[in-house]
Order: C-alpha cells, then sequence, then structure tokens
C-alpha cells in the first residue's frame, strides 16, 4: 500500500491519501473538496505510514515556522510510541476509576439488599408471632370450650344416675315373703307400703 503527502488548493492543508492510482476523485478531510487525483499535488510517497507522517509533519513545522523546534523533536515514530504510551496510562487510569466506581456502587448496592432483606425477614417474624398469638388465643377458647362440654356431660350423666336412683326408689320390688296376702273374697291384702319420695329437684338443690 502507497501512502502520498498531498496538499489541498483549497484550504492549503495538507494530508495523507492512500493508494490514489485508482481513484478518480479524493476528498480533503480538513476541507472536504473533491479533487481530481490527476490534479493534485503530491508532495511525497512511501510505502511506510511512518515515513509519510514524518514527511507531512516536517512539512506542517516548516510551514508554521517552527523548522527548529520540529528538529529539536524524536520522529513521528518515537512521538506516536509516546503518545500510545499516554494513552495507555490514561487508559489505567480510567479503568482503574471505574473499577472504584463499581465498587462503591457494589457496597451501595449490598448495603441496600441488606437493609431490604432485614425489614422483610423483621416483618416476616412479626407476623409469625401475630400468628402464634392468634393460634394460641384460639387454642385457649378451644380448650376452654372442651373444658365446658366435659363439666356439661358430667352433670348430664349426673343427673342421670340420680335419675334413675329415683325411679328404683320410686317403683316397688317385691320379694316372694313380701308378696301381698289373698284373702278369702279374693281381695288384696297390702303389708308394705312404699315411703313417701324426696323430689331429685329438691336433693340435688339440697346438696
Amino acid at each position: 500500500m502507497t501512502h502520498q503527502v498531498v496538499g489541498c488548493s483549497t484550504c492549503s492543508g495538507h494530508w495523507i491519501a492512500e493508494d490514489l492510482h485508482g481513484q478518480e476523485t479524493t476528498e480533503c478531510p480538513l476541507c472536504f473538496t473533491q479533487h481530481q487525483t490527476d490534479h493534485l499535488n503530491v508532495l511525497f510517497s512511501h510505502d511506510d505510514f511512518d515515513v509519510a507522517a514524518e514527511i507531512r509533519s516536517k512539512i506542517l513545522a516548516e510551514k508554521a515556522g517552527h523548522r527548529d523546534r520540529y528538529e529539536a523533536e524524536d520522529d513521528y515514530g518515537e512521538l506516536a510510541d509516546r503518545v500510545d504510551e499516554l494513552h495507555r496510562r490514561r487508559e489505567d487510569v480510567l479503568e482503574a476509576e471505574a473499577e472504584q466506581c463499581f465498587e462503591q456502587f457494589d457496597t451501595a448496592f449490598a448495603d441496600e439488599v441488606e437493609a431490604s432483606l432485614d425489614a422483610h425477614r423483621a416483618r416476616g417474624e412479626f407476623l409469625e408471632a401475630e400468628a402464634w398469638a392468634v393460634f394460641e388465643d384460639w387454642h385457649a377458647a378451644i380448650a376452654t370450650e372442651e373444658e365446658a362440654l366435659g363439666a356439661f356431660a358430667h352433670f348430664t350423666n349426673a343427673f342421670g344416675e340420680e335419675r334413675e336412683a329415683y325411679e328404683e326408689r320410686r317403683s316397688p320390688r317385691w320379694t316372694d315373703e313380701e308378696l301381698p296376702e289373698i284373702g278369702e273374697g279374693g281381695d288384696l291384702v297390702p303389708t308394705q307400703q312404699v315411703p313417701a319420695a324426696q323430689p331429685v329437684f329438691s336433693r340435688l338443690m339440697n346438696r
């Protein structure tokens, strides 16, 4: 690939064109003027881009009246290496600053997530305690109801037993020796009377 140092007749600028042969036109990158390639003022050609860039730098320095300063500086290749080194250092600084920013962001985000998790855990513990309190109240109410049902069943059983005893006392039980005698006229002659029984409700009230 051939690199040509060419000049613009419109803005008097210089730039490096590549492989002008085979191109009908080219554009000045400084003023964007279109030029016929066969009318361009080609000042220098070389296959090495660095050599072409060095010649362009020399032309620009002479044009600006700084030939002596140009002569004191390193050649284009060394300047390019220095610029690349400055870029690398700058990239290292920017990378370090970016990593520091990301670390700060990660720390802040982790703290926020931890605070949110703590709030959720506290909320869960509160709801669990409330649920247990409701369950204990419900369990106590059930136990109280079961005790009441047990007491009522006990009272019902006692009342039933008392009633059965009362009915037994009320109904006479005759033995063979206590059967009533039959008179000559066929009339029954009672020999035993059932004592009057105290009502069960009166006894329950007096207990």
